[in-house]
């Protein structure tokens, strides 16, 4: 950056200018507009040599031209083993991962052969900096007022609330609108594999975050069940 602010008349600002450098350093220059596009929710790649397509949320499922050479796909994975103790075998042919920068919070799913025959595949969910709240789902017409207010009611008085839909469908974006609503004073645990739950420790909630293994590692020494259980003994 100190370099190129140094040069003059620089047809682009020279922290963008960085910033690019550094994503074509690590071979993320395809997928990084995807990463820090606002309006794209989630990025496929069906197989190797394959072209990307994204889930839009203006557009719906949006067709791209672009493909990952082999080089660049095996540079994300590497970048995302420096994030994670990643370990890909036979035995063990997927990991779901976060991927947290200052810029994006992603949450990566692959697979690899054997389990993929036609070579690696990946699911990459975008999770938003700034979540919707129940205001702004009953704005966008996701949400009914009378069922907005119900939930309120629901979680204020301890209520078990399931929320079940199909991928993409935004169960995340309304379990952390109704997490929004509820007391700062209250204590809450929430178990994950790639971390969704919005942190709020900063502003006064009390919340703790355990970390289990993900159902495609094949790991069973921290589970989901044996977590909850041990949590119910305490």
């Amino acid at each position: 950056l100190w370099k190129l602010q140094q040069i003059k008349n620089l047809p682009v600002a020279p922290e963008i200018a960085a910033e690019l450098f550094a994503f074509k350093l690590i071979r993320l220059e395809k997928l990084i507009p995807f990463f820090i596009d606002p309006n794209v929710n989630e990025i496929y790649m069906d197989q190797i040599n394959s072209p990307i397509y994204i889930d839009h949320q203006i557009y719906g499922r949006c067709n791209t031209n672009i493909i990952l050479s082999e080089e660049e796909l095996s540079a994300f994975i590497t970048r995302l083993k420096l994030e994670h103790s990643i370990i890909i075998s036979p035995r063990n042919p997927s990991f779901k991962v976060e991927f947290i920068t200052n810029l994006f919070h992603l949450r990566v799913s692959m697979d690899f052969p054997p389990l993929s025959p036609k070579g690696p595949n990946f699911n990459i969910r975008k999770l938003k900096k700034d979540p919707l709240t129940i205001t702004d789902l009953i704005q966008l017409n996701t949400l009914p007022i009378f069922a907005a207010a119900y939930l309120i009611i629901a979680v204020h008085n301890r209520k078990n609330i399931t929320i079940i839909g199909e991928p993409n469908s935004g169960k995340t974006t309304l379990s952390n609108a109704i997490d929004l609503y509820t007391p700062k004073h209250w204590r809450k645990i929430a178990i994950e594999d790639a971390i969704e739950t919005l942190n709020k420790s900063d502003v006064g909630f009390k919340q703790l975050v355990i970390r289990v293994d993900s159902f495609e590692s094949n790991k069973k020494d921290y589970t989901k069940s044996i977590e909850i259980l041990k949590l119910l003994h305490r």
